[in-house]
């Protein structure tokens, strides 16, 4: 019978392809860097001490420090990274680290690329292969196991590697069974939890699909040098980088925040005010869903300074819609009023500094037309921002 051994004893080493892949270009069609102030531009990326320097096609450079920086996007992702994770490792702090994983002797998991050890404690899931965005298996906190190739879960204890380089997973139903990296066998391993949200300043993500969470990054003419908490120190040249972006310490969006208030209009349907629009996929954000006229009122959490939003008509709103969008502090005084946005106009962007003074943020809605007080207001990925 096989012997099984100790997780402190043997487990997974990620041999990264990060080497085998070929560089992508930093600067081509579709860069585009996005401020904290809303202001988005579009043109040639060049790293720059602790910044970004932006060429457009005609006109003058522009330098947007790191600090001020929501999202540079440097390449669009292509083939199965557009819409999946990649063969790969999640880490309990939340990062993931793209590239083949094989069982390994302690004392260590090597990082690929990055020339650091990762103590055993630190590996939540394996995935054996590219797993689509939308079809991310839920697992209950706390639960370990194997996803299985159709997607049911073998749920037991983890007991470590047998003689015969195998994961065994203690089912109380079935019993021991061992499990090889094998997409034909296992789709996943689940040994700890993944942070639904973890908190950093910025986030890097990488053409092999490697992202990091970081609260230390610093930016140079020939890549980037960031601290992960597990993998330390960590070096992308310009060519690896596909997005860096702002981490969760530095906004909070309102589709996670429960409303203080919601005032609903006469006659209408209190179930149909207020919808969550959920995003598709691990970089698209959700929108709120405000009925006309309606108003909905939101705390602001101490730190945060921004609002920022786009703003629309969603798509499915009836023929003609008008709709003003307009914004509240602490209900009585007016921070902004947008123009008059038709269905089939493009999200105009919002950025309003609130100052240290205002506690409440209150989002309208207005109809603009008649008729446009049965459609609803899509306010795209509204978030608190932390300067």
């Amino acid at each position: 019978m096989a012997r099984n051994l100790s997780f402190s004893t043997l487990l997974f080493c990620s041999l990264l392809l990060l080497t085998s892949l070929s560089a992508v270009p930093v600067c081509r069609a579709g860069s585009s860097v996005r401020a904290l102030n809303g202001t988005t531009y579009t043109g040639k990326i060049d790293l720059d001490t602790n910044g970004l320097t932006i060429t457009p096609e005609q006109g003058t450079p522009v330098k947007v420090d790191l600090a001020n920086v929501w999202s540079a996007v440097f390449n669009q992702p292509t083939g199965t990274l557009a819409d999946s994770w990649p063969q790969g490792v999640f880490l309990t702090n939340g990062s993931f680290v793209a590239g083949q994983a094989k069982l390994s002797v302690e004392p260590v998991v090597i990082g690929g690329g990055t020339n650091s050890t990762v103590p055993s404690a630190n590996i939540a899931w394996v995935l054996t292969g590219p797993m689509k965005f939308a079809k991310f298996p839920k697992t209950a906190k706390g639960h370990t196991g194997v996803i299985l190739p159709n997607g049911d879960f073998f749920e037991g204890i983890y007991n470590g590697i047998n003689d015969e380089n195998r994961l065994v997973i203690n089912s109380w139903l079935f019993g021991p069974h061992p499990f090889s990296l094998n997409p034909h066998e296992m789709a996943a391993a689940v040994l700890r939890d993944i942070p639904a949200d973890p908190e950093s300043l910025n986030e890097i993500v990488m053409t092999n699909g490697s992202r990091y969470h970081t609260d230390d990054l610093k930016i140079d003419p020939q890549g980037v040098i960031f601290h992960d908490s597990i993998l330390g120190e960590v070096r992308a040249k310009n060519g690896e980088i596909l997005e860096i972006r702002a981490g969760r310490k530095r906004y909070q969006f309102l589709a996670d925040l429960k409303p203080v208030n919601v005032e609903i209009p006469a006659g209408v349907d209190a179930n149909t005010v207020l919808k969550v629009q959920p995003g598709e996929g691990a970089d698209t954000l959700a929108s709120l869903l405000t009925g006309a006229n309606a108003a909905v009122s939101y705390a602001i959490p101490a730190g945060f300074t921004v609002f920022s939003a786009d703003i629309a008509v969603p798509k499915d709103a009836v023929p003609d819609t008008r709709l003003t969008f307009a914004v509240y502090s602490d209900g009585r005084f007016l921070l902004m009023r947008s123009p008059i946005i038709a269905l089939g106009d493009k999200p105009q962007t919002l950025h309003i500094d609130l100052g240290n003074n205002v506690h409440t943020l209150v989002l309208r809605a207005e109809a603009a037309a008649p008729g446009s007080g049965k459609s609803a207001g899509r306010w795209i990925a509204p978030m608190f921002v932390r300067p």
